[in-house]
């Protein structure tokens, strides 16, 4: 999978709260015990809850301290995992005992978190990487490089942790932490069972679109041009995993690569509701469609106002309706 944009996700949008596993780690409560609350730098450590127990629905990653270097204090963690641009702090986990630091991209779906924990391991930091298993290969392209990148900021060396203990080089890198997490996602979704699957390149360029989707915001927004999402849907009847986008109004738009168009409030004579394929779209309608292959592969239509032509020919093309299919998560996709 391409990594050229693996490094710069840290300008998507992002929010708080998540999928289940993730929270519901955090809301284990604190047995801290008897444990006196401890204090890093005239801050105060909220970190009082033990770690969690292995999951092998969630990759864990514990951070160590490197035997040359003297482990960061909390308020160093904290500050370094702040300065990672939209993570956020789940509210209420540091009065649980585990303070969580969030990463959630709304455009491409993946998400990850930072776990404070009180550890009492000499080498461990009392901080852990976790992502929820099983995800499409591009969690981890986007995901991962965070997790280096806070450990090559405090100066950590990484554990790994699957069913049997402590795994891997303790020397962090993306290629090394991919290995394992591969492995360990492979394993949940045995585990997991039978699911719906995309094809790993398709969900590839998807993901390299919705990347860039803030910057393509930048270019054509200011001028009225939609930048859809893309969705994934399965057709009820075959069980295929085909990719979609939304046209507004048959107002100005860029096109992703998507498989799917679905017309919200089109003009007559076409119909609310109604699903294009987007090969026969592009094919009938190429002399209003313009092909653009920067930042990322995409077609344009930029008519303020569809002709009586251009309705003409969209009114001919065989059209679908979503009673033809569901929408599916893209977190509980399979590659193919």
């Amino acid at each position: 999978m391409s990594e050229r944009n693996a490094g710069g996700t840290g300008r998507r949008k992002r929010r708080r709260g998540g999928s289940p596993n993730l929270v519901s780690r955090a809301s284990e409560p604190a047995r801290a015990g008897n444990r006196r609350t401890r204090r890093t730098d005239g801050v105060r450590d909220p970190r009082t809850a033990p770690q969690p127990a292995f999951d092998p629905n969630v990759f864990c990653l514990r951070y160590c301290a490197c035997s040359h270097a003297l482990p960061p204090s909390w308020s160093e963690i904290r500050r370094t995992l702040q300065n990672l641009d939209g993570m956020l702090l789940d509210s209420g986990s540091a009065e649980q005992g585990q303070p969580c630091f969030r990463y959630l991209n709304l455009d491409t779906g993946v998400e990850a978190c930072f776990r404070g924990y009180l550890t009492e391991v000499p080498d461990e930091v009392g901080l852990t990487f976790e992502m929820n298993l099983p995800r499409p290969g591009y969690f981890a392209h986007e995901a991962l490089p965070l997790a280096v990148m806070v450990a090559r900021e405090l100066r950590l060396d990484t554990r790994p942790h699957g069913p049997d203990g402590p795994t891997g080089s303790p020397h962090p890198s993306k290629e090394g932490l991919l290995t394992i997490w591969l492995e360990q996602n492979t394993q949940a979704r045995k585990n997991r069972g039978p699911a719906p699957a995309a094809r790993a390149d398709e969900l590839e360029a998807a993901w390299e679109y919705l990347t860039l989707r803030e910057e393509l915001f930048w270019r054509y927004g200011r001028r009225g041009v939609a930048v859809p999402r893309v969705e994934f849907v399965r057709r009820r009847k075959t069980g295929e995993v085909l990719r979609m986008c939304r046209w507004a109004r048959l107002a100005p738009s860029i096109f992703p690569p998507v498989d799917l168009v679905y017309l919200e409030d089109p003009p007559p004579p076409l119909k609310d509701g109604r699903i294009l394929s987007f090969d026969q779209l592009s094919q009938a309608a190429h002399r209003w469609l313009r092909y653009v292959p920067q930042p990322i592969y995409h077609r344009t239509y930029l008519e303020t106002s569809p002709s009586e032509e251009f309705l003409g020919i969209l009114a001919t093309l065989k059209t679908r309706t979503m009673r033809s299919y569901e929408s599916v998560a893209v977190e509980e996709l399979d590659e193919i």
